[in-house]
């Protein structure tokens, strides 16, 4: 089935994100962080910082026990567990690290994923595509303040989704009949096969902790078809 994209201004167009569009695109993701989702970093920010403090406090008792026991036995199999213990906390302390230095950088690395909207010479919107082994995930859509209800979002999601499926994302339940509108469905939890659990599972986890109503969507052929069954 052919897909109708929404027209656009003639003095817009939707176009591939160059390398010198970088800073403009950390510009965009700052702001969508700020306005969207800085409760969600500072809250990850703050579980992983608990695991690895757990890990150190383990470590510490694993210590204490291995100073107190005469056990030879024993004493191997502490070691053992307080070197597996210390590797992990050191493993969880770098993917931290990783996480704090990505949140604004991530544009100037993988600029490559975006597309862009540019209206009058100018970059006023973006959205980023990762591709994966069997599906999609769009991320990072953006639209400049003073360009919004112009449908440039809703032209930009088409494009970028037009030859990408299936695509899922993760959105606040405000958002949801943005996306519903363009096709895409909500997916519970259980229906997502375990390389999607592996990628949302953060979200998951600040829903089941926080109550916050992250909603996971997905966009196929079969969804598009869906949508635009009359009812």
């Amino acid at each position: 089935m052919s897909q109708r994209f929404l027209p656009l201004s003639t003095h817009c167009l939707v176009r591939p994100a160059r390398k010198g569009d970088r800073w403009m695109l950390q510009h965009f993701v700052l702001e969508l962080i700020q306005s969207e989702a800085l409760g969600f970093d500072f809250r990850l920010i703050a579980y992983r910082l608990l695991e690895v403090g757990g890990l150190v406090l383990l470590a510490a008792l694993q210590q204490w026990v291995l100073m107190h026991t005469r056990s030879l036995p024993l004493q191997s199999v502490l070691m053992l567990l307080l070197f597996c213990t210390l590797l992990w906390a050191i493993g969880q302390a770098g993917i931290l690290l990783f996480y704090v230095l990505l949140i604004p950088t991530e544009p100037l690395f993988n600029w490559s994923l975006y597309q862009v909207v540019e209206c009058e010479g100018t970059l006023v919107g973006c959205a980023a595509l990762a591709g994966y082994d069997n599906f999609y995930v769009l991320y990072h859509l953006y639209i400049s303040p003073p360009w919004r209800r112009q449908s440039l979002g809703s032209r930009l999601v088409q494009q970028m989704i037009h030859q990408a499926q299936p695509t899922y994302l993760v959105c606040k339940p405000q958002r949801c009949q943005f996306y519903a509108r363009l096709g895409f469905v909500g997916v519970s939890w259980d229906q997502l096969a375990h390389p999607l659990k592996a990628h949302f599972k953060d979200f998951e986890r600040d829903r089941r902790l926080n109550g916050i109503a992250w909603k996971i969507m997905s966009h196929s052929q079969t969804s598009v078809c869906i949508a635009n069954t009359p009812r």
